[in-house]
């Protein structure tokens, strides 16, 4: 112990530092543990205390997927709560350790009763690598995509597919929490199979029936990234070329005004005429100018669309594949988008001309609008049909990140309203929930005791603030509201008084 340790307690104590020599190895420490346990109402870690301890760990292991050092905290922390004297780290780790280890072989039990034969059959067959091959399918399954382009939606979208057709996500595990299935997409690589693997140790190591969930989740997560990276390069792609053009606009900007002065100074004249003033204009560089205005001039509203809309054979490598594999619901809100990309879905092979009067323009901002029904007609399959498929997935993005439209069933992407509980669901969960919280169903104690904490805080600020010599409180406010209440009054009176004559 430092020398400065020793003297600092021992002038506390009102002791001599040499009074300590050998203490770490005399019986008068444990006397002295008694007395400061039993001074503060601290209880010893005993047999009751560890098997307590082990039952909340093991709700938290089974229904979570915590790191073994987060347990070990909340463990600390729970048992410096209820006033418990800490074990040893050792006692502490080799439980947490224990728990979290029987809690996992219970999982992967439960997993492998769950797959028929056939099933487990094929799902062994998944870690076997095939000649010439370096990855097994497993692997190739296991793998989060990583290509962010049109290609690697359609790649996404198979992945998914593959792993649905194991029929995993019909199997009932409603016996395991969500949270007790450890994610095993871009998870850290199972062991090795061994000559003897049965099928049930295989079967168990994904948990199947969630993985199609979390590679349709992905899947959607890829468009979202292309999307994203299209709209982006595209308005990237606008501000270049309206920088690059500005000066032709501005050049006809100015042909066109002196112009105009010309003919307002004409029309000013009383002797003016202005046709033949015309006549003795040269009027092809006013032409040329009100062409390039009409070329390059954008409305105010005007964004990015037109690059957008250019990117349709990018977007079409993708977008049917994507129409095809998911069914999108939607709440009110994110109605006219699911009917925009409902009839996107019904122009495939579609041979009879489009009627402006069938098409969703609700969905449609004012730029799009100008895209979609431009002055002149245009044939079926040319730029307003596509301008029209372009905007409907602009807007199905949108309302994707909105949780207006969503994936049934999905997780990230799916119904966020889908999982909350229903009042008569939550009273029947309250008490097992509360308990593997270590909550109390009834919220009266534990909303007293935050109260009685804030009020004591909020006290205990106040009183510093008043002691506080270099803290001053002005009530301006009260000035503020007088004045604001004299204005009102002055304001009343003038309306009230005659006009001036």
């Amino acid at each position: 112990m430092p020398d400065v340790v020793v003297a600092y307690v021992a002038e506390q104590l009102g002791l001599e530092p040499l009074a300590f020599t050998g203490y770490g190895s005399s019986e008068a420490r444990w006397d002295h543990q008694e007395q400061i346990r039993a001074s503060f109402e601290y209880t010893k870690f005993e047999f009751g205390q560890w098997f307590a301890l082990a039952c909340w760990l093991y709700q938290r292991a089974w229904i979570g997927n915590e790191r073994a050092t987060l347990l070990f905290d909340l463990a600390t922390k729970r048992l410096v709560d209820k006033k418990v004297v800490l074990p040893g780290v050792t006692v502490l780790e080799r439980l947490v350790s224990g728990t979290r280890e029987r809690a996992e072989r219970r999982l992967w039990a439960t997993l492998a009763a769950v797959p028929s034969a056939e099933q487990a059959e094929r799902l062994q067959q998944l870690v076997v690598v095939l000649a010439g091959n370096r990855l097994s399918e497993l692997d190739r399954l296991r793998r989060s995509p990583r290509d962010i382009s049109a290609r690697g939606v359609g790649k996404a979208l198979e992945r998914y597919e593959s792993l649905r057709a194991f029929g995993g996500h019909a199997w009932d595990l409603d016996a395991i929490p969500p949270g007790g299935s450890r994610p095993w997409c871009g998870s850290p690589k199972p062991p090795a199979p061994r000559p003897s693997l049965t099928c049930e140790e295989t079967g168990a190591w994904p948990p199947w029936s969630r993985s199609p969930q979390l590679a349709a989740d992905e899947a959607i997560e890829v468009f979202d990234l292309v999307m994203g990276d299209i709209i982006r390069s595209s308005a990237a792609k606008m501000t270049k070329q309206r920088l690059r053009t500005l000066k032709d606009l501005d050049a006809a900007a100015i042909e066109l005004r002196s112009a105009w002065l010309a003919i307002c100074t004409t029309a000013a004249a009383p002797e003016g005429d202005l046709r033949a003033m015309l006549d003795a204009m040269d009027v092809g560089p006013v032409h040329a100018a009100a062409d390039t205005v009409k070329l390059l001039a954008q409305q105010p509203d005007d964004g990015a669309e037109q690059m957008l809309a250019a990117r349709y054979n990018t977007i079409a490598r993708f977008l049917p594949g994507l129409l095809k594999t998911f069914t999108f619901e939607a709440s009110p809100a994110g109605e006219l988008v699911l009917h925009a990309i409902d009839f996107v879905k019904s122009l495939k092979g579609r041979r009879r001309p489009i009627q402006a009067c069938e098409v969703p323009a609700k969905v449609l901002t004012s730029a799009w609008r100008r895209l979609v029904f431009p002055p002149l007609p245009m044939p079926v399959g040319s730029m307003e049909e596509r301008a029209l498929i372009v905007a409907s997935t602009e807007a199905l993005r949108t309302a994707l990140h909105r949780h207006e439209v969503f994936v049934p069933v999905q997780r990230a992407w799916g119904n966020p309203n889908a999982r909350l509980l229903g009042d008569a669901a939550w009273e029947a969960a309250r008490t097992r929930v509360c308990v593997e919280l270590d909550l109390d169903p009834k919220p009266d104690k534990i909303l007293t005791t935050w109260t009685d904490r804030l009020d004591k805080a909020h006290r205990e600020f106040a009183d510093g603030l008043a002691a506080n010599p270099a803290v001053r409180i002005e009530q301006n406010y009260v000035r503020a509201q007088t004045l604001s209440a004299a204005n009102a009054r002055a304001a009343e009176a003038a309306l009230r008084s005659p006009p001036p004559s």
